[in-house]
């Protein structure tokens, strides 16, 4: 869409709004030709050869005379030209984007996720009683049957637990590999019977598995020197063992010091290997003496401790009986996705701040460890957010500013002043073009992670709503840092004191600062499109990751770690294309060979994007394309911005009533800026009631599994045409079976079937 927007933008540019720069910049070469150098604040001068090719990209150096204000006609005409052709290309996308969503939401229909709602604020006295809840949800409200309600626990151990336990085995997994090496070489080795072995607690396992570890070890971990003793004499069991087993009768747990002794040196002794060891204290103090025990029984003692006290606390938290209360988050389950989309379009509480009811995300996009958050503390998180980002914007643009201004010309003339010479001018255009675009580029790809970092500390509880966010805020970013602050190329500390002095300048400031620096960003855009994007074919990230990690993988569950595929972030991924489509709009009337530099970058990042999202990257979960609504809105910002610039232009140089014919068009795009995105938003999110009624006849559209012969009944219902009086001639049974497959009582369509 973007391509083709900035195709008709540049054809327009390039054909009519190019050729009116290079005519008025012959007519007034003559008159400021003549300053064969320039100088800054510094008493620098550095010379410059003017030419018509320096107006090409500098058109405000030529509107000073009043009699030419008429010259700002057509670029006043071709703001509403642009305007008209960006409203036609989003409007029509955005069609398209609902129709794509609307089918992926029919085709998705019979999903738990597409029959779940999740519902955030639910009071106290509700959350403390799920069946209240599904009271509420049931015979209160009559929407449609419920299948299940579920309320998220206050518990936030069950994640913390997980993870240890999961700590546990991995650790226990390497000091398996010790002794059996990565691959096991044996003919004999059977890890399926080794996993059974490792987590049996019973006697007779311990000495099959001592046995086999014996058997299947690597060479270099058998004993060269000391054979194994008595082979008559009986096995000592494992001590592990026997307090699991008395642990597991009892139900208690353990102490620390009582798993320390646990562990029996007498199987290393007596092995015919040489078993890993591990350190461990004697207790929890600080001046406990350390003991080295055995690896395997030790990490096996752990994990096992570690499996039932998770096992324990999930059931307790199934069962309500964990003690920690309930979360105001919930899960509400339908039978029918139909109800589940329209109670998303309700207000179903008496409190409009309580029972908020949305489509619930996948459950690999919910963040679990914040999904307990209450809304107060939600709303010290979101103070918090705010407050991390504001400081991070503030001391992430000093480096940005500093370096701006010392990777001028003028600033690297003071150190290496053979570069101001006329002999090096395509250095000079490569240290004021490519060196500040290629720093502003590695310097700006950090920012994304510790912004989502940020997010996922003060309390964002799903994982789309996170990415969304981020991606918002790093667009704002760039959108400041890239076009005020770095687009000056050193200027800006001077834009600021001057603001400062006199603060009616910032717009005839800003009005004559940003036209100039179009060399700039039409370099910068390229280095974005012609390097960048190419660049990340190489996917140098993960392959340095991989050669990096690949020296410290040693069991089989790092290696599949290593070579799991690469997630994208489409926070990082988003912003720039939005930046270069802002640019392109704001010089499209400035300096048209930016918006040739757009068209290339979005024609090679197509097909760059389009292999990687099929052949490389992998999706972490779906969101159907909710992503357009935030990028819709953005763009719409940009055009916007690119209005108020050109009438910010047009003030400084004496438009006069020209002035004024911009305001119309500013208006009707706020206008469009908040009727779309409320649009898409609210109404493209959810599937309409009238498709669930009356679907389209479609064959692509998947119907209940437990309906049988429904295709046929489908085939014929669709064949029958209704009277011109809109009475229906269709037959009962078959008007049923497509309420069925459309909506409404699902279950009870499925019960008649039975």
């Amino acid at each position: 869409m973007c391509m083709r927007l900035l195709l008709d933008v540049a054809f327009f540019s390039i054909a009519i709004i190019w050729p009116i720069n290079i005519y008025w910049s012959k007519v007034n070469l003559d008159a400021v030709a003549g300053a064969p150098e320039t100088g800054d604040n510094d008493g620098l001068a550095i010379p410059v050869s003017y030419s018509v090719t320096d107006y090409l990209f500098n058109l405000t150096l030529n509107i000073s005379d009043p009699k030419q204000q008429w010259y700002l006609v057509p670029h006043i005409v071709f703001v509403y030209v642009f305007s008209g052709l960006a409203y036609y290309h989003i409007s029509k996308f955005s069609s398209r984007w609902a129709s794509l969503r609307w089918h992926f939401l029919m085709q998705s229909r019979h999903a738990l996720v597409s029959r779940t709602v999740m519902l955030t604020g639910v009071p106290r006295h509700l959350a403390k009683s799920p069946r209240e809840l599904e009271w509420f949800w049931s015979a209160g409200l009559q929407l449609g049957k419920i299948e299940r309600v579920r309320v998220c626990s206050f518990n936030t151990r069950l994640t913390s637990s997980a993870k240890e336990r999961a700590k546990y085995l991995v650790r226990l997994e390497h000091a398996y590999k010790q002794v059996l090496g990565n691959p096991c070489e044996h003919e004999e080795y059977d890890p399926e019977l080794l996993g059974r072995l490792a987590v049996d607690v019973s006697d007779s396992a311990r000495n099959e598995e001592i046995r086999l570890l014996e058997k299947w070890a690597k060479p270099s971990r058998r004993r060269k020197v000391k054979a194994r003793g008595n082979q008559n004499a009986p096995e000592q069991t494992d001590g592990a063992s026997l307090i699991e087993d008395e642990a597991c009768s009892t139900g208690s747990e353990k102490p620390e010091d009582t798993v320390l002794h646990s562990v029996n040196h007498t199987a290393s002794e007596h092995s015919s290997i040489r078993r890993p060891t591990v350190w461990v204290k004697a207790g929890p103090g600080l001046l406990q003496p350390w003991h080295r025990v055995d690896a395997i029984d030790h990490w096996r003692t752990k994990y096992l401790a570690a499996d039932r006290d998770f096992r324990q606390l999930r059931s307790s938290v199934l069962r309500g009986e964990d003690g920690f209360g309930r979360s105001t988050t919930a899960f509400v389950t339908f039978e029918d996705a139909a109800t589940a989309h329209m109670v998303t379009q309700l207000s179903c509480y008496p409190n409009p701040g309580y029972m908020k009811a949305r489509l619930a995300p996948e459950p690999r996009a919910v963040y679990w460890p914040n999904i307990w958050i209450p809304n107060h503390r939600k709303w010290v998180g979101f103070a918090a957010k705010w407050t991390c980002i504001f400081v991070i914007w503030a001391f992430w643009s000093v480096p940005v500013i500093l370096f701006s201004s010392l990777l001028t010309p003028a600033s690297l003339g003071k150190i290496f002043p053979v570069i101001l010479s006329a002999d090096h001018s395509l250095l000079r255009s490569f240290l004021s073009t490519t060196v500040p675009s290629v720093f502003l580029l590695l310097f700006l790809n950090m920012l994304p992670w510790i912004l989502k970092q940020v997010h996922f500390i003060t309390g964002g509880r799903t994982k789309p709503d996170i990415d969304y966010s981020v991606m918002t805020k790093m667009w704002a970013f760039l959108m400041v840092n890239v076009i005020l602050v770095f687009g000056f190329s050193g200027t800006f500390w001077n834009l600021i004191i001057s603001a400062v002095n006199r603060p009616g300048t910032i717009i005839q400031s800003l009005a004559s600062n940003i036209p100039r620096v179009g060399t700039f960003f039409t370099g910068y855009i390229l280095v974005l499109g012609v390097g960048y994007q190419p660049f990340k074919l190489l996917q140098l990230r993960p392959v340095i990751w991989h050669i990096g990690r690949q020296w410290l993988c040693s069991t089989p569950r790092d290696y599949a770690r290593l070579v799991s595929p690469v997630y994208i972030d489409w926070y990082s991924v988003y912003p720039y294309p939005l930046l270069v489509f802002a640019i392109a709009m704001i010089y499209s009337t400035f300096s048209p060979p930016v918006v040739v530099g757009a068209v290339i970058y979005f024609a090679i990042g197509y097909p760059v994007m389009k292999y990687l999202l099929l052949y490389v990257y992998f999706h972490p979960f779906e969101t159907a394309g909710m992503v357009w609504p935030k990028l819709c809105r953005r763009m719409i910002l940009s055009i916007i911005l690119y209005q108020v610039v050109m009438l910010a232009f047009v003030i400084v140089k004496g438009g006069g009533w020209y002035t004024f014919s911009l305001m119309p068009v500013i208006v009707l795009y706020m206008w469009f800026f908040y009727f779309l995105g409320w649009s898409l938003e609210k109404q493209g999110t959810v599937l309409p009631v009238y498709l669930w009624r009356n679907p389209p006849p479609n064959s692509s559209y998947p119907l209940p599994p437990d309906v049988e012969d429904a295709n046929e009944v489908l085939k014929r219902s669709d064949s029958v045409t209704p009277p011109s009086d809109g009475a229906s001639t269709m037959p009962k049974d078959e008007f049923d079976v497509r309420a069925a497959i459309t909506g409404g009582s699902l279950a009870g369509a499925y019960e008649r079937e039975k």
